[in-house]
C-alpha cells in the first residue's frame, strides 16, 4: 500500500518548477495519507474510523508543549511557515514571534478538519470543502491542483 503523493495531472512541465526554497504552489503533490488511512481501515480496522481521530483532535484543541524538536523544525522552517497567513495563524505567537520550546501550542482550524474527516471519511479531504480551499489556495499562487486531481486520489 502507498499512501504517498501523487503528480498533478496539469502538470505538463515539471522541469519548469522553481527550484526547492523558492515559493511556488507549482511544487504541491496531491497528499495521501487520508487515502492511506482510510485504506489501512477498511482492510485491516477494528476500531470505529471517527475513534482514530481522538487522540489528534483531542491535542489539536487543547494543545501541547513544544518540545525542542518541534522548536527546531518550527524555526528552521519559519520563512515558509509565515509566508501566508494561515501558516502565520497557526506558528505566530499574538507577539508576532514563532513558537518556542516550552510554548503551549493549540491548532483550532486543524481540530475542525480532523473532526469533519473522522465524520465523514476520506471524501471530506478528497471531495469536500477542504479540499475546495487547498485547490483555490494552492492555484492561487500558481499550481495546477483541481478538483479532479484530488477525487482521483
Amino acid at each position: 500500500m502507498s499512501a504517498t503523493y501523487n503528480t498533478v495531472l496539469g502538470e505538463d512541465d515539471p522541469l519548469s518548477i522553481p527550484p526547492q526554497g523558492t515559493p511556488s504552489g507549482r511544487s504541491t503533490l496531491i497528499p495521501g495519507v487520508a487515502a492511506g488511512i482510510g485504506s489501512a481501515h477498511e482492510s485491516f480496522g477494528v476500531l470505529p474510523w471517527a475513534s482514530l481521530f481522538e487522540p489528534a483532535i483531542y491535542f489539536a484543541e487543547h494543545g501541547f508543549e513544544v518540545n525542542p524538536a518541534r522548536a527546531a523544525q518550527i524555526d528552521s522552517r519559519g520563512h515558509v511557515l509565515m509566508r501566508y497567513p494561515e501558516g502565520r495563524e497557526i506558528f505566530q505567537k499574538d507577539d508576532g514571534t514563532l513558537y518556542l520550546e516550552g510554548d503551549w501550542l493549540t491548532q483550532p482550524a486543524m481540530a475542525t478538519t480532523l473532526k469533519n474527516t473522522a465524520a465523514q471519511g476520506t471524501d471530506y479531504f478528497y471531495r469536500g470543502e477542504w479540499t475546495e480551499a487547498l485547490v483555490e489556495t494552492v492555484q492561487g499562487i500558481g499550481d495546477h491542483l483541481t478538483m479532479e486531481d484530488m477525487d482521483r486520489y
